[in-house]
């Protein structure tokens, strides 16, 4: 195996997530993993070794998106059952401002676990793709961005809706606002820990997006390109309220997932003699006619209020 050179942009880790004992019962590295950039001085040759017992790609990406559709889930119910208890819709800047701080620590916890999560799951799939396992940095939360979501969502939202509705209602409204934008946040821990990695990862092809049943027209467009994610222009993952989509890496050697290339083949199909808005648009038509025949109508439409609207989509990464 070639030896991979070191990467020239190094990240700025939250922390380090040392190599996992188990996966489903089975071990997949031993030895101390060395760092995505440092190059591959040193490397136990145990590490690249073909691993013992029954793991596929696909076992590891099934229970990765498992336990980051869970972590999404923990989330909401977190912030709902603190919602619930502390919010007063009578006294709404009082009663948000005593419980906002239990908030953000809240999302910041469920960010760092999504973050530890996928830092775990881009490790054992660089070594399942026959490369050594590395120590894969987590992404750190910008406090601004935090602090943006959260009292967007919540106060944004209320003061919105208290125009049209009752303040029981517009609280309502509000905390749940809160929690899909607060279970988008925690999964963009995971989300861009893996675009990170990708991007400086030498072994690393690129990242694709995968989507779930349901999924709607844009990222299901976003899907269609397959594992062309890997540049600075690409390095973020777009994501709204309520998306199930999760990163996959694509290591040398190793081609797209069945779902991209079908996606991609539906694409040119669908949007042949189209190009900009008036493909996106054929695109989409086709996606919502698709979605209401196989699954129902099109998952993933976020509430309506101005912190929602502004947090919808994070306006920065993919073209």
């Amino acid at each position: 195996m070639t030896t991979p050179r070191a990467i020239a942009r190094p990240s700025k880790p939250l922390g380090q997530v040392g190599p996992p004992k188990l996966v489903g019962g089975t071990v997949l590295a031993s030895g101390a993993p060395r760092s995505i950039a440092a190059g591959a001085t040193g490397v136990d040759p145990a590490l690249l070794n073909p691993l013992p017992g029954d793991v596929s790609l696909l076992t590891l990406q099934q229970l990765y998106r498992q336990r980051q559709m869970a972590i999404a889930l923990a989330t909401s119910r977190a912030i709902s059952s603190l919602w619930v208890r502390h919010i007063r819709p009578e006294r709404m800047a009082d009663s948000w401002g005593a419980l906002r701080d239990l908030v953000l620590r809240t999302i910041q916890q469920y960010w760092d676990a999504a973050a530890a999560d996928s830092a775990s799951f881009y490790r054992n799939m660089r070594v399942v793709s026959g490369f050594p396992s590395a120590r894969v940095p987590m992404v750190q939360l910008p406090r601004e961005e935090l602090i943006k979501v959260a009292d967007s969502q919540a106060m944004g939202t209320f003061f919105h809706n208290i125009k049209t509705m009752p303040e029981p209602e517009a609280a309502n409204s509000a905390g749940q606002a809160l929690e899909a934008g607060g279970s988008r946040l925690a999964l963009k821990g995971g989300r861009q820990t893996i675009a990170d990695a990708v991007h400086q990862d030498p072994v690393a092809k690129g990242w694709e997006r995968l989507i779930s049943p349901g999924a709607c027209s844009f990222c299901s467009m976003l899907a269609s390109r397959g594992a062309v994610y890997k540049s600075d222009k690409s390095a973020s993952f777009l994501a709204h309220d309520h998306c199930h989509c999760t990163a996959q890496p694509l290591f040398r050697g190793q081609a797209v997932s069945e779902s991209s290339k079908q996606l991609s083949d539906d694409w040119t199909r669908v949007t042949r003699g189209k190009s900009g808005a008036n493909a996106r648009k054929a695109w989409q038509d086709y996606w919502e006619a698709q979605s209401e025949h196989n699954t129902g109508p099109v998952a993933g439409a976020a509430p309506s209020g101005p912190g929602n609207a502004a947090q919808q989509l994070e306006p920065v990464g993919q073209p």
